[in-house]
């Protein structure tokens, strides 16, 4: 990274040999805060943890999983006889009196921890790993629920990935830190390998390296790598996009066809594309707020 400053000469001498370095290089300093270990579960024990600097390195993460003892399991219950009626199931309800009760889609987190967490359709928890991951789906924290600590082992953190959650598709480009393969994000936690540079200009600029970020083999699982590569400059879904020197109306893209967008909550993620790759999708007839369009990390699971 850099860091940037302005000089003013006050005695205006019109000369710059004297002058200040206006740059220089420097190293972001990561911060994390962890959640509390999880009650220990087939000898493990994990945690999530958020880095606060949005550095978006991992160098200095700390440790999220554990060895630990599990406690004997319960002996099972008799088998009803079968003059017993079946109970009907009933809804899940927090083990602990007075614990907030969360759905599918809720955000939470626990005091004096800024670590967030949203609950998935079984009703287990999904770390966010850093505020940039959580800025691609969220504008703000409003909506963050603040639950005791006791209540966090009511919904236990998933069996199987993804653990935690993924960039928004079409918000940022990943690789995973000891390969230089590049990736697109997909809908549903997809991958999909863009094939050269070309490409990535194509559909997302000539910057688009800074749009790239290292992923650690810890949190590499939590996506899935589709058998298709990208090697045609052509809209991907979840992208939000516009055309070349056309600033009146952003579109979203679904399924292959490209809808309009009411609002713009993401401005920095629409993709200004060339009339000839924003031309080879048809425009559907359905408007999308961009909250509509987004959804939120759990919504298509």
């Amino acid at each position: 990274g850099s860091q940037t400053r302005t000089c003013t000469d006050f005695n205006n001498c019109g000369a710059i040999s004297n002058k200040p370095a206006l740059t220089q290089s420097c190293v972001c300093q990561e911060n994390w805060s962890c959640s509390n270990w999880s009650s220990c579960v087939n000898n493990q024990q994990s945690r999530s943890c958020m880095e606060l600097n949005g550095c978006g390195t991992s160098a200095n993460m700390p440790v999220l999983y554990n060895t630990c003892v599990s406690s004997p399991s319960p002996s099972p219950s008799p088998t009803p006889s079968p003059s017993t009626p079946s109970q009907p199931s009933q809804p899940s309800q927090p083990q602990n009196p007075g614990c907030t009760v969360l759905k599918a889609g809720d955000l939470f987190k626990v005091p004096d921890n800024t670590a967030v967490y949203i609950i998935n359709k079984d009703l287990r928890r999904l770390y966010f790993p850093n505020s940039e991951v959580y800025h691609t789906w969220y504008q703000d924290f409003s909506i963050v629920q603040t639950i005791d600590n006791v209540c966090v082992d009511d919904y236990p953190a998933p069996s199987q990935p993804p653990y935690g959650v993924n960039f928004r598709s079409g918000s940022r480009l990943v690789k995973i830190e000891i390969s230089p393969l590049v990736y697109a994000i997909l809908p549903d936690n997809k991958l999909s390998r863009i094939a050269n540079p070309e490409v990535a200009m194509a559909l997302y600029g000539s910057n688009w390296t800074k749009l790239v970020r290292d992923v650690s083999d810890l949190f590499w699982p939590n996506y899935s790598i589709s058998a298709s590569v990208v090697e045609e400059a052509l809209p991907h879904d979840g992208m939000f996009v516009r055309k070349a020197n056309d600033n009146s109306v952003s579109y979203f893209v679904k399924n292959g066809f490209m809808y309009e967008l009411l609002d713009s909550i993401f401005p920095d993620d629409v993709r200004v594309l060339s009339s000839g790759v924003f031309n080879k999708l048809m425009i559907g007839g359905t408007a999308y707020t961009s909250a509509e369009a987004v959804g939120n990390p759990v919504s298509k699971e």
